[in-house]
């Protein structure tokens, strides 16, 4: 939980809204979750992810996702959000 807060830091110092989830739910309803809430872009950040400094970006309006290194993710998110 300490590297999810670590990274919504970083989101919400870029001027990224975020929302971090807590509740220790299965992945498909945490996507649930987002998705009603019509949240654009959901991070997953499982211990694989965390170990290689790496996070999986979500885009909900097209359902696509990527694998990326976690100093990438602002500049990707701000990339996606000003085309949308």
């Amino acid at each position: 939980m300490v590297e999810n807060l670590r990274i919504a830091k970083i989101l919400r110092d870029a001027g990224i809204r975020t929302e971090v989830y807590f509740s220790p739910d299965k992945l498909k309803k945490q996507i649930s979750y987002a998705a009603n809430r019509g949240i654009p872009f959901v991070i997953i950040l499982g211990p694989d992810e965390a170990h290689e400094g790496r996070v999986t970006l979500k885009n909900m309006d097209i359902g696509q996702q990527k694998t990326m290194l976690q100093d990438k993710l602002v500049e990707t998110i701000e990339k996606n959000l000003s085309i949308r």
